[in-house]
Formats: C-alpha cells, structure tokens, sequence
C-alpha cells in the first residue's frame, strides 16, 4: 500500500524538498499551495506522456472508421440518478467510468476517488451500427433495395444499400458500388468488451456498450427471459411476465422476480440498464455524426481503395509496444520475425491498411494517485520542487540540487519501470531478413 494517496501527498513531497510549509490541500489560501497546484496537472501528464509506464497501461478497441460511425456524446452526470457499473458519464468536461453500482446521492465523480466508484474513462470515444448479421434478410436477386437497407451477403457479411431501387446488384460481387460492406457478421468474430455500439438507425438510437469479449448477443432483444437455474449478478436484468426486472444482490439463483426484494422492475430514475450480462444500454448518452475533412484520402473501411482511420481512446498519451516481449524464447537469440505494423499517428487517429479491429495498447493519461508507482510519485514531487524554486526559495543552490535530485528519483523510476515490463524486441529488419 502507498503512502501517496492524494495529489496533495505529492505536493508536500516536492514542498519537504524545498524546505517549504506544507500544506492541508491544493486548495489552501497559501502562496506554497497554488505554486503547486499551478504545476501539478501539467507535469503529472507531462512524465506520464515521456515513458510508457507500467501502471498506465491500458487497451481499448478501436474499429475502423465507415459511413455509419458516429461520435460518441456521454451523457451529462446526474447525482439524483443510479447508476450501474461500466456506464459512461461526463462530468466537468471529464468522461468517467463507473466501476460498482453507483447509488444516487453517493457523490460526484472525482479522479481522487478511488475503483470503488468512478475511474477516468479510457475507451473508444465512437460507436458503430450494430451488425446484427443474424437477424437481418438474406440478398435477394428479385427484391428492390432501398437505400440503407440493410441484408445479409452470401459471405456472412452485412451489407447496407446505397442508393433507392437498388435490385440484381449482388453485394458481394458489387465492389462497392451499390452497396457498402458494414462488417463481419457478430456471430463470427464478435465483439470486444468495452465496445460501443447503436441501433437501430433513426432520431432516437440506443446506444449500448459490449460487457463481454466475443460478444455476438443481439441487444436490441432485450434482456433474456428469467431462467430458474442460472445464478445472476448484482444488476443483470431479466424478462419475467413481460417486465424487465433488475437483480439486487449477487449469487441470485431460483428467486422468481416479483418486483422486491431479490429482483425489483428497473428503476425509473435509472439512466442505464444492462441486456442480460452481455450488453449495458447507456440511456443517457447519444450519438452525434463524425464529419471531418482531414484525414483527406483515408477511410472509409467499406472500401479498398484508401487507408482506414481509427480514432485514438479517450485519455490517451502515448502508443505501448503492442508484442510486448515477443521473441522471449528465440532459439539462440535469432530473431522471431516481428514485423512492421503500418500504423502512422496523425492527429487524433492511426491511419492503417487494417479493415478489422485492433485493441489497441497504450499508456493512458492516469490520475488517481493510489495508481502510481512510489517511484513514480517520488520523482513527480521531485519535478513539482524543481519547477517551483524560484518562485518559493530563489534559491540558485537549491535549484542545482533539485535538478540531481529529480534526475535520481526519476532515473531510478525509468530503470525500475523498465525491468518490470521487459525489453520489447524490435521488428525484423530486412537486411536481417533476406539473410537468415
């Protein structure tokens, strides 16, 4: 367990440095307090973007960006609502996530406070169309399509029309002229937990995100009916009598839902719910549409002709080593032939030739400070007391000192860090290649 638990327990560090008064909080009336409070934010972000760092390493799912992406809103946090784990909120320009049930009235979202209630949110800030391949028409040679018709190709895939009377133009075989491939049919890959999803099409989408990987249940069903053998968990939901009732405890098997107790109908002042296990609705966000002018020649995926794009996760700073230790047990140290993947960062996306998702690795803009490695923090209240000496001491002789202090502390943080995850190998060159 770490001593720092607070940004305020790193500004006394970088205060005792400097031989200053401490503080009771970052918002103290005191000249100590707002140096430190001035600086904290902009150089916790600033080490955290300079090293991939084990304790901020995170993945989020990433689809290519189509024709029916669109922009993720969340919606405005409400403390007199209820809300359940893995629902989406923003709050003071923040997107957090929900780790537990959050019951109403139980406070504010807040980066200080700990998985027990609200984490910054570090997934896919867009939405796809539901591919829900299963529950769509087969193409028809003799039917008259129109346009944003949905079916279902003979390769298993989903298809959308593009224009009104569209009939006799085989999706399959149309090269992208009559029609734009969606994806790949959920039942074959699924989906990624922590994907986001809409549908259907029209004024008022339902937006719901993936609880599960290889998750290919359709949410717009409805959450399944109540099954006496199976055990439910504290807010799974089930159909009983044509009511949708909300499990209230873990562990709850063979209790009939009735509507107290064990099982109650899902609260009206509850913005979220979840179909079954499988998905969570987010009744409090919307969808709004992706139009951008740059990326100019890439995307959209239901094509070959450009590159794809993918919208960066929200809270990223910097991409990790997606092989993390790959060629560990190379038979004598030869190389085990990782290749180059062709991402290039650009802006706010990765721009690829790769049609199918990738979950991305990457170090994520961290903030609760329990999170932190010591180390990590040691060196963080080293910087804070190196930016902050003029001001506090206008000592020239301490400057000096800080500044071989925060290389120590620092150093010693990089080095530790680095032993910890690994030495990533580098891809193959192909002069290594060509010779082996």
């Amino acid at each position: 367990m770490t001593d720092y638990t607070a940004p305020v327990d790193i500004g006394n560090r970088a205060l005792q440095h400097l031989g200053a008064k401490r503080m009771i909080a970052l918002t103290d009336a005191s000249k100590n307090a707002a140096a430190v409070a001035n600086c904290y934010d902009k150089l916790r972000q600033s080490e955290l973007r300079r090293n991939v760092w084990r304790m901020s390493i995170r993945r989020a799912p990433l689809r290519p960006v189509d024709t029916t992406t669109m922009n993720l809103v969340a919606g405005t946090f409400d403390p007199a609502k209820q809300y359940l784990l893995a629902s989406i909120v923003n709050y003071q320009g923040l997107n957090y996530q929900a780790q537990a049930i959050i019951a109403a009235g139980a406070g504010t979202p807040d980066v200080n406070v700990g998985p027990t209630a609200w984490l910054l949110y570090f997934g896919p800030v867009t939405a796809s169309l539901f591919n829900n391949a299963g529950g769509l028409p087969a193409w028809a040679t003799n039917v008259n399509y129109a346009a944003g018709t949905l079916v279902v190709g003979s390769d298993a895939n989903e298809y959308s029309s593009l224009i009104n009377g569209n009939m006799g133009n085989n999706p399959v075989t149309d090269g992208g002229v009559h029609w734009y491939k969606v994806g790949l049919a959920p039942g074959t890959t699924g989906y990624f937990a922590g994907e986001i999803v809409y549908a259907p099409q029209g004024p008022n989408p339902s937006i719901y995100v993936s609880l599960v990987s290889q998750n290919a249940v359709d949410p717009t069903q409805g959450p399944p009916a109540w099954n006496s053998a199976q055990v439910y968990s504290k807010g799974q939901t089930v159909t009983q009598s044509a009511t949708i009732y909300q499990s209230t405890i873990d562990l709850n098997v063979n209790q009939t839902p009735t509507g107290t107790g064990d099982w109650v109908v899902v609260p009206g002042t509850q913005p979220d719910h979840m179909v079954g296990s499988q998905w969570l609705q987010l009744g409090a966000a919307v969808v709004t549409s992706l139009q951008f002018i740059y990326p100019i020649g890439s995307g959209p995926a239901s094509q070959t002709q450009t590159r794809n794009i993918f919208v960066l996760p929200n809270g990223f700073l910097k991409r990790a080593p997606q092989d993390p230790k790959q060629g560990g047990v190379s038979y004598l140290g030869s190389p085990s032939g990782l290749g180059y993947d062709d991402w290039n960062e650009e802006g706010n996306y990765i721009v690829s030739r790769e049609v199918q998702p990738i979950v991305l690795r990457f170090a994520a803009d961290l903030a609760y400070v329990p999170f932190f490695d010591t180390m990590f923090s040691e060196g963080l209240a080293a910087r804070i007391a190196l930016e902050t000496c003029e001001e506090l001491t206008q000592s020239t002789d301490k400057l000096n000192m800080l500044m071989g202090e925060y290389n120590k502390f620092m150093g010693e943080a990089r080095i530790t860090n680095g032993i910890e995850t690994g030495a990533s190998e580098p891809p193959e060159d192909d002069w290594i290649t060509c010779r082996i």
